[in-house]
């Protein structure tokens, strides 16, 4: 801990020392928030830096996550936990891709809302795997909504909504041009790993093109203690291709396809170094990939009433593998996802109100093919909603989020029973300015969580539907923000509540689908920060204490969440103006948790270990030469002092009578060249 302060110390005196004098011409009054947003309300409606994206509604009074392109391109994130590295409200447990999965104050991913480019993620293949398989390279915005998500997120945020946004040609192409592209070249020296990505895209007439191919290929990675981790190496290949067409009346209509594909040896669990218990079990081959087209009609020029949008989507997620030694038989899990909405924003005078419809219809099937006993089954899930949002000005120092959706549900198990059921989610927020420093926050959601697909390997044809029914969560949220010419304070209070949810999967083997657990969420955070002119420094600390039916829960808890405890982050960044130089660094410390001798899922009655801590050092510079415009230089020194630890969301760490978990890479020097045309 003495180091890492001293470290996060240095480079924050480093960076302000640079600025000069803190004067208030030096100042800015820009929010924190703006560079990465936890909590306060962002921006006004009227927002033009953000129009069209996801970051134009803001989250009023809500806390989560709010990343723009200039936040993603200074953290220059490598895969899922790279995007979410400094947020403490937000982790991602597994170190490799394929088995990466996010939680929003320790509730699994599978209980958000989750869309990429307003494609509905339904992608819960095995609970030894992650669910979104994702390239972070082009993407232009991502946003968490964290317990309580607005009606036009989606359905099913029972713990909020994660959304992803990709990049278009505007945002890479310089004005005036036509045509642009870039390159860029990596290495990373632990793995061994060299990373290309090759992108061209052209714009006139209206017409737009972008194409995109990254492949990146190495060995497996060293932890801090210089144990090889089998089963890491990358092998990822990658791709996005968009065209759009924007008429002079502001019509615009766009067509993306992207694919990402994972194929390499991992360990015999994806999420687990190994496992303890019988015959040796050696790395095996797992094929991952993620793929899909996303069809959106926007009117660029809105007029008053007259602002729609319309999303017709399709996303797929593969996973095969071969389950030797024990088997030579395939085993395959799939998920098809159909989604869509159709929805106008209507400009008024308080603000705006969001109204419209929406859709998905998922299949999911898998087991294991060739053996009777565990043919493949498919399960589907077909829901219908509308919704309508309303983000008002109620007066002039206090605004209000409400809205409401009605989801009905067809539910069809794997035998042919239905299910049918309609539920009801309604949420509101909002915030009042004390004064010109201080504001308070506070928000509330109830959200019918309908009946969840089982993870689709265990699509077991003997599954038992018996009392299987919806389920539903109630979030509350409550704080206070403070900014003063520079300076911001954000502290949060969270509850998500989630009764009786239906696990994923229900058990090995079981063939109960009725297997639900009480899941409550209780949250703290506190986030300091300064920003001047070219850069800032900030600090956040989050208390998470998850519990399954009111025991703390297992990072084993498959599809509900995990405990994640104390997590503390400290990130600082200046650019040196005129210089073209940028350094920054952050520290990732997790403190050590004790209270699991009456852990939840210690199936043989083992009492539960312990969790480490730890403090993981991070540090860049990044340079682009006024002499040769549009080459763009980085150096990355990850975990400066070799810490030996595993992210706190990675499953096993409680269980260590049976499992290994799978650790993070050791010092690793991360090298790169970016040209642009």
């Amino acid at each position: 801990m003495k180091v890492a302060l001293q470290f996060a110390t240095a480079l924050s005196v480093i960076a302000l020392i640079s600025t000069g004098s803190i004067t208030a011409s030096a100042q800015s009054n820009t929010p924190l928030d703006q560079i990465n947003v936890d909590g306060a309300n962002n921006k006004t409606n009227n927002d033009e830096k953000y129009k069209g994206t996801i970051l134009e509604d803001p989250a009023i009074g809500v806390p989560g996550v709010v990343l723009a392109k200039e936040d993603l391109d200074r953290i220059n994130p490598k895969d899922l936990q790279d995007i979410f590295s400094q947020e403490t409200a937000v982790s991602v447990g597994g170190s490799t891709s394929v088995s990466q999965k996010i939680f929003v104050y320790g509730i699994e991913d599978k209980n958000l809302a989750v869309t990429v480019d307003g494609a509905v993620q339904s992608n819960d293949l095995f609970h030894h795997t992650g669910t979104l398989l994702i390239d972070p390279s082009l993407l232009k915005a991502a946003r968490v909504d964290a317990g309580v998500a607005p009606a036009d997120a989606g359905p099913g945020a029972l713990g909020g909504s994660i959304q992803f946004e990709t990049v278009d040609v505007k945002d890479l192409l310089d004005p005036g041009k036509t045509f642009g592209g870039f390159v860029q070249v990596s290495y990373d020296t632990n793995s061994k790993t060299f990373t290309t990505d090759v992108s061209g895209y052209t714009m006139s007439n209206g017409f737009e093109a972008l194409g995109y191919y990254k492949y990146a290929e190495g060995e497996n990675w060293d932890a801090g203690n210089r144990a090889e981790q089998e089963g890491t190496a990358v092998d990822l290949q990658s791709a996005l291709g968009k065209l759009a067409f924007e008429a002079m009346t502001g019509d615009r209509f766009e067509l993306s396809y992207e694919w990402v594909n994972d194929d390499s040896l991992r360990p015999f669990r994806p999420n687990f170094g190994a496992v303890t218990f019988g015959a040796p079990r050696e790395p095996k081959e797992y094929n991952m990939t993620r793929n899909g087209f996303v069809f959106n009609y926007t009117d660029e020029k809105p007029n008053g009433w007259w602002d729609p949008k319309v999303t017709i989507a399709y996303s797929e997620s593969k996973l095969e593998y071969l389950d030797l030694p024990f088997s030579t038989l395939t085993n395959l899990a799939e998920t098809k996802t159909w989604s869509g909405k159709l929805e106008n924003k209507f400009d008024i005078s308080q603000g705006d109100i969001v109204a419209g419809v929406d859709f998905f219809h998922t299949d999911s099937a898998g087991g294991t093919l060739g053996d009777p006993a565990y043919a493949p089954g498919t399960e589907k899930d077909r829901n219908i909603g509308v919704y309508a949002q309303a983000r008002l000005d109620i007066m002039k120092n206090a605004r209000l989020s409400i809205g409401g959706r009605v989801d009905h549900q067809n539910f069809t198990g794997v035998d042919g029973t239905d299910l049918d059921d309609t539920g009801f989610s309604g949420n509101i927020s909002g915030e009042y300015d004390l004064n010109e420093i201080f504001t308070l926050k506070a928000g509330y959601a109830h959200v019918f969580g309908r009946i969840p697909l089982a993870e689709a390997l265990l699509n077991y044809n003997a599954w038992d539907y018996t009392n299987v029914e919806t389920f539903h969560s109630d979030n509350f949220t409550a704080g206070i923000s403070a900014k003063y010419q520079g300076f911001t304070a954000d502290v949060n209070y969270s509850v998500i509540n989630i009764d009786d949810a239906i696990g994923h999967n229900a058990g090995f083997r079981s063939v109960d689908r009725n297997n639900t657990l009480d899941i409550k969420s209780k949250a703290f955070d506190i986030a300091l920060g300064y920003k001047w002119d070219t850069g800032f420094v900030k600090a956040k600390y989050s208390n998470i204490d998850t519990t399954g039916d009111g025991e703390p829960i297992s990072t084993t808890a498959w599809s509900w969440g995990t405990n994640i405890g104390e997590l503390i982050s400290l990130e600082a960044s200046h650019q040196f103006e005129g210089t073209g130089i940028t350094i920054g660094g952050d520290i990732q410390i997790a403190l050590k948790q004790n209270d699991f001798s009456n852990i939840f899922l210690v199936s043989d009655n083992t009492p539960g270990n312990p969790i480490p801590g730890y403090e993981v050092v991070n540090a860049f510079v990044q340079y682009e030469p006024k002499s040769i415009p549009k080459l763009t230089f980085r150096a990355e020194v990850n975990n400066i002092f070799n810490e030996t630890y595993a992210d706190r969301a990675t499953t096993g760490q409680d269980y260590d009578a049976f499992y290994v978990p799978l650790l993070e890479p050791g010092r690793s020097v991360y090298l790169s060249a970016k040209a642009e045309f």
